[in-house]
């Protein structure tokens, strides 16, 4: 019986050793290859790269180069919080990951300071243990017990109840920090669409060939127009440095793209195909890794804003079908659900905020610099901003601030604005380049000179010496934040329930470009 015994625990601690002898170098922030699935990360907070291997076996054991996260240095027994979000983003659906974590615990830190949330852009996460040391799981979430030593931790498999692009983990973090690495995973497997059967319309009469030429070539390939054939070389279509999904007129290499335009993105490093409103990355389409149709989660802060009293017109217009639905002018959501979070924002983090909303409009009222900074890492994180300024008696230093946005704001705006000749956030709702766009009652102003040089700017102010109305900015923001001068263009002249009117066309544009960064297609 103690043989058997003995032999029971030896097997079940060579299956532990073999569980963390390996585990992947992932870069708190970068881009890494695992078996053949691209993986780009990014973080926020209090995250780093822990250079060697780390172990407390037979636990948990992770190789060199894991994310450490919650380190604060600066920390006094643990009080101050160190919170974290790392996101992960997979070119391909995944599921079943295996994360190990380690040395979770360190010091006398208040219950549940050092926790693990696991959120899935796509279905319910739920968690597992395969070797658990001093930890517990709640739902989505892994916490290291009180008091715990350095030999917290365990291995955990993360599964959805559907395959997923992108994962968030979060924390608040302790004195020390925890160690975190992924082991393993399953991603979907590409597939394939038959060819279509029958009889061929017609055969293919031109033929470039590096071979032997064979006497019924190209003749014989059918539904043709032009045939390449090499063994040893390629074809090379025209590569660009770059072009937006929303076509920018100004930093795009191509200034007047063409539907059914084809190039290659040397900076997304994808062949891209222009389909008359947007740049697409080409993909299989059977098997898209794009967002599943649904309804669009939109949280609003503050009064005067999107989904509150204020725009019932538009509101309306968006909750209308015919505009935004299956069978509407953008197919690629079923509606929108408002909520307001004016109350919420003091208590959520960037993470949480990410996880429940989609896009947040305000701010219409005094933000603190904590506050605005989470809505700054909440569009880092890849979630949507759409700031109304106005009145600069309610001090929107905060929230430009939080954006890079320098200088002074305490000058009050125009009420009326144009948009760019060249610039278009989209084309969805109609062309609505140079046209009048009016606001209400009073606006702020921001110099162009106040704007970071990622910035792109759609309208201006139409007063001599005036400001920017409408603008985006890029870098770690990557155009996912949109600025308006004035609320007042969501409700003025804003009416019924039909986009027929060039001001309703372009603030519909406006969202539509929002719903394409968020990676919902027309």
């Amino acid at each position: 019986m103690k043989k058997i015994i003995n032999l029971i625990l030896l097997l079940l601690f060579c299956n532990i050793i073999k569980l963390g002898a390996q585990t992947y170098a992932i870069p708190p922030n970068g881009q890494t290859t695992i078996n053949g699935v691209n993986i780009s990360s990014s973080s926020v907070g209090f995250v780093d790269q822990w250079p060697v291997a780390y172990a407390s076996l037979p636990c948990y054991q992770l190789g060199a180069k894991s994310i450490r996260v919650g380190y604060n240095a600066s920390n006094a027994n643990g009080v101050a919080d160190a919170p974290w979000v790392v996101t992960l983003k997979f070119d391909r659906p995944v599921n079943n990951l295996v994360f190990v974590i380690g040395a979770t615990g360190s010091s006398p830190v208040p219950s549940g300071r050092e926790d693990f949330n696991f959120t899935a852009n796509q279905g319910a996460v739920t968690i597992s243990a395969i070797t658990s040391c001093n930890t517990t799981i709640t739902g989505n979430k892994i916490t290291g017990g009180l008091y715990g030593d350095y030999g917290g931790g365990g291995a955990f498999k993360i599964t959805s109840t559907t395959w997923f692009t992108q994962l968030t983990i979060s924390g608040q973090g302790g004195l020390a920090g925890s160690l975190i690495a992924l082991k393993d995973f399953i991603s979907k497997p590409l597939c394939y669409n038959s060819g279509l059967g029958g009889t061929p319309d017609g055969y293919t009469n031109v033929g470039i060939t590096t071979q032997t030429k064979q006497q019924v070539w190209p003749d014989n390939v059918p539904n043709g127009f032009l045939a390449l054939e090499s063994s040893t070389k390629g074809m090379v279509i025209t590569r660009v440095p770059h072009v937006s999904a929303t076509p920018n007129l100004v930093t795009d290499a191509i200034k007047d793209p063409k539907e059914g335009m084809l190039v290659y993105d040397i900076q997304d490093k994808c062949t891209k195909l222009y389909n008359g409103t947007i740049w697409n990355c080409i993909k299989n389409t059977c098997d898209s890794s794009g967002e599943t149709p649904r309804k669009i989660r939109l949280g609003s802060y503050g009064s005067w804003v999107i989904g509150g009293n204020a725009f019932p017109a538009y509101n309306s217009q968006l909750t209308n079908p015919v505009n935004y639905g299956p069978t509407g002018t953008f197919k690629g959501i079923t509606g929108f659900e408002f909520s307001n979070i004016t109350s919420l924002l003091e208590t959520t983090t960037a993470a949480q905020l990410k996880v429940n909303y989609d896009i947040i409009n305000g701010f219409f009222e005094k933000v603190s610099s904590t506050n605005a900074q989470k809505i700054a890492d909440y569009v880092k994180l890849g979630g949507v901003a759409i700031i109304n300024i106005d009145n600069p008696q309610y001090d929107f230093s905060a929230i430009l601030n939080s954006f890079g946005i320098t200088g002074p704001y305490s000058s009050y705006g125009e009420i009326n604005a144009r948009s760019s000749i060249t610039n278009q956030l989209s084309n969805v709702f109609g062309d609505t380049k140079d046209i009048a766009l009016l606001g209400s009652d009073t606006q702020g102003r921001v110099l162009a000179n106040q704007l970071p040089s990622t910035s792109t700017i759609y309208a201006n102010e139409t007063a001599v010496g005036g400001g920017v109305a409408v603008w985006t900015i890029g870098g770690d923001f990557k155009g996912k934040v949109i600025f308006v001068w004035d609320e007042g263009i969501f409700r003025t002249p804003i009416s019924g329930t039909v986009i027929d009117t060039s001001q309703e066309k372009f603030v519909h544009n406006l969202m539509a470009y929002a719903l394409v960064q968020l990676g919902f297609q027309p």
